[in-house]
């Protein structure tokens, strides 16, 4: 939550799991609650827009992702915003704006170069889609996937992941597993509340 409890949020947590609620109830609550998803909004702002979110924004955002039951349409708003678009044509003013614009998307998202052939064929899907479908495509993709994955072993245990683990979690959001379900495993595992 990026914050410290008060008093009473850690007795009335305290009480709940002496009384049989389970560490991935608890989880949940938090990972699903508007608090964290508007910091995690806000998060999105700063890394791919550079500024904080709005008040309205927030807002905003949040009824997406309460409605989605994941971040990944906020993410292709965000990211798909004319704005964004705007910022990738500044970044990369020698390619043409679509061009800069996916470039932006293969460093910002899956932290690496665009390939010839991916950029050849994000080129001709945006001529009859919308950018939000592109991130989507990218924020869906194993890649990506398996990035956020490392990534959040990394931050709530400390280490990386290994290889069985990560193919086990990348199939399980290919049938549907949801970033924030994914998340509640990983901060309500046995391993997590050791390490805390």
């Amino acid at each position: 939550m990026a914050r410290q409890p008060g008093a009473a949020e850690l007795t009335s947590w305290v009480n709940a799991v002496n009384t049989g609620t389970t560490p991935a109830q608890v989880a949940q609550t938090f990972v699903t609650s508007n608090e964290f998803r508007a910091n995690a909004i806000n998060q999105l702002y700063e890394q791919y827009l550079g500024r904080p979110a709005d008040s309205s924004g927030i807002t905003w955002w949040t009824a997406v992702w309460n409605a989605n039951g994941g971040p990944e349409e906020v993410q292709a708003g965000i990211i798909g915003s004319p704005e964004y678009y705007a910022t990738a044509g500044k970044q990369y003013s020698n390619l043409s704006p679509d061009a800069a614009w996916v470039t932006a998307l293969y460093h910002d998202l899956l932290h690496r170069d665009v390939d010839p052939s991916g950029l050849s064929y994000w080129l001709n899907y945006i001529q009859t889609n919308s950018r939000a479908s592109v991130v989507i495509g990218f924020v869906t993709s194993d890649e990506y996937r398996l990035n956020l994955i490392g990534n959040w072993f990394e931050t709530y245990l400390g280490r990386a992941v290994d290889a069985g683990s990560a193919q086990s979690f990348v199939k399980a959001m290919d049938a549907g597993l949801t970033q924030d379900q994914l998340l509640t495993t990983i901060v309500s595992s046995q391993e997590y509340i050791n390490k805390s």
